[in-house]
């Protein structure tokens, strides 16, 4: 199973509350393109080699790391590839002088490491990490942008990062030393939110505020739970603006290795002694305040479902448009209840007739107690396994039609990717060289890479007009060659390539040829 498919294949699994609450992205190392041309300073010094570790996305997608940073941000104009949630900081600075201010904390931290809390409390621009000493926790590396992955592969925990670039700007990387063995933990948690977070699963009517006025409330909760941490079960219900009020705030318990974990969140709770309350943690669903709880040990519950959506529910949670009303939508599926019951139409055949929501296809898949959209979790704990609830159950989705089943039989298999065990070692951490990146690519982005190369090495040597028409005439060819052939044929088309153009150019400025090729490779995929 591809990376592509495992998460297709866990969208269409169960909707646990978690994935709701920690949702992941993963960045892909073929989403390249040639670095834009600058007249500012030069980055040459930037940045680490790109890894062979990007040749088996699989396995990369398994590593884990911890790390902090320190974000030097500039508007770039390109779209982030780094998923973890990093809110940045609106600055009007040039590209330039972020690099200077990089360069100067960079020469504060020198023989100081640590600093580096102190440091990005006070310079980096990641509105999430700062007030935490800029931690990021322990993060699967491919939710990092490429470049930060290289750095993190090339550090040794305790190291201190040279300046490293990314689409939103500079960074400074602390790697940390990371457990190989994930430890489970369980928390309560009260949610804030404001305009322009993620408005799935937010109570109706909640999350209208301002960041600041989210940023001013989440602190008053806090104050309250800290001084008082036995209160904390009564403020849920008066701050949170969670759907999991319904819960209690309870967030289930979860791996700190685990797929969908939310790194920064997991760090400073894990920090927190039992029953503590943690500091305002800023996450891409608001503000959260959160108490640990002892609790990692939960039941373990499954379940089939059939959702019956209606005109309320938001597109994102529905795999097909419901238009019909929620009083419609209340009573086909009091309806769907009582045919399943009378037996009239197996649950497996009215799912697929009626269900709106990927909920419910594939398998049913386990989850631990606290993990489910609690009006769920609630109606399947009041059934015997088998037993097909009397009356749907009004949730997010829509009116749920649920039947409890038994997680035993709906357990992961050994071999299913989901349980591919994590780590905090890189593939293969030597250096990725052009051929590897020839052998990654289709034929057609294989030509595309060619062609660019070629306009770019007449650009950037002084070639004789004769020698820039043989060098664009040796590329061309081999580009239309190299878009025809099958992979393993490729290295044997660019030896031809290569004897032709030292022929050509002789050793001198072929070597030349060469150091252009590397400079611009390099630039390239660290993009």
């Amino acid at each position: 199973m591809s990376r592509h498919e495992h998460k297709r294949s866990l969208a269409r699994g169960a909707m646990t509350w978690g994935y709701l609450c920690l949702l992941v992205a993963a960045c892909s190392p073929q989403d390249t393109a040639p670095a834009p041309a600058r007249s500012e300073p030069a980055a040459a010094a930037l940045g680490y080699p790109r890894g062979r570790y990007w040749r088996d996305p699989e396995r990369l997608d398994r590593v884990v790391a911890s790390a902090a940073h320190i974000l030097i941000a500039y508007p770039s104009g390109r779209p982030p590839r780094t998923r973890l949630w990093m809110p940045v900081r609106q600055v009007k600075r040039t590209r330039a002088e972020a690099l200077r201010i990089g360069q100067d904390v960079l020469r504060q931290l020198a023989g100081e490491p640590e600093r580096f809390g102190e440091l990005a409390r006070r310079f980096s621009d990641d509105e999430a990490s700062a007030p935490h000493g800029g931690e990021l926790g322990l993060f699967r590396v491919m939710r990092l942008s490429p470049p930060l992955v290289d750095a993190i592969a090339a550090l040794r925990p305790g190291e201190v990062s040279r300046i490293v670039e990314s689409e939103l700007g500079f960074h400074i990387l602390l790697r940390r030393a990371a457990p190989e063995q994930p430890s489970r933990l369980s928390a309560r948690r009260i949610l804030i939110g404001y305009r322009g977070v993620q408005a799935e699963g937010l109570r109706p009517g909640r999350g209208e505020r301002t960041r600041q006025e989210a940023l001013r409330l989440a602190e008053e909760a806090r104050a309250l739970a800290a001084a008082a941490p036995a209160s904390f079960d009564e403020l849920v219900p008066r701050y949170s603006d969670a759907l999991d009020v319904a819960g209690g705030g309870d967030l289930g318990a979860f791996s700190t290795h685990e797929l969908g974990a939310e790194p920064l969140l997991l760090s400073v709770l894990g920090q927190a002694g039992e029953g503590a309350v943690t500091p305002v943690i800023d996450t891409r669903w608001g503000f959260q305040v959160l108490r640990r709880d002892g609790r990692v040990e939960r039941e373990e519950l499954a379940a089939s479902t059939i959702v019956v959506g209606h005109q309320g529910v938001s597109p994102g949670f529905l795999s097909r448009p419901a238009a019909r009303t929620a009083e419609d939508a209340r009573r086909l599926a009091e309806e769907i209840a009582r045919e399943a019951r009378g037996s009239a139409a197996s649950f497996e055949d009215l799912a697929r007739a009626h269900c709106d929501a990927w909920l419910c296809s594939g398998r049913p898949a386990p989850w631990t107690q606290g993990r489910m959209i609690p009006e769920i979790e609630q109606a399947v704990r009041r059934l015997q396994i088998g037993e097909i609830g009397a009356a749907p159950v009004e949730t997010l989705l829509g009116h749920v039609v649920v039947r409890r089943e038994d997680p035993a039989r709906h357990a992961l298999s050994d071999d299913d990717p989901r349980r591919a065990p994590t780590t905090t070692r890189f593939p293969d951490s030597s250096p990725w060289k052009m051929a590897d990146y020839l052998q990654k690519l289709d034929g057609q982005r294989v030509a595309l890479f060619t062609r660019q190369f070629g306009r770019h090495v007449t650009e950037a040597m002084r070639l004789s007009e004769e020698e820039r028409a043989q060098i664009t005439a040796i590329l061309s060819s081999l580009a239309s060659a190299l878009e025809r052939c099958a992979p393993e044929e490729r290295g044997a088309l660019v030896e031809e390539a290569e004897r032709e153009a030292a022929l050509m150019l002789g050793s001198r400025r072929y070597a030349e040829l060469v150091k252009a090729r590397e400079r611009w490779f390099e630039a390239m995929t660290r993009m």
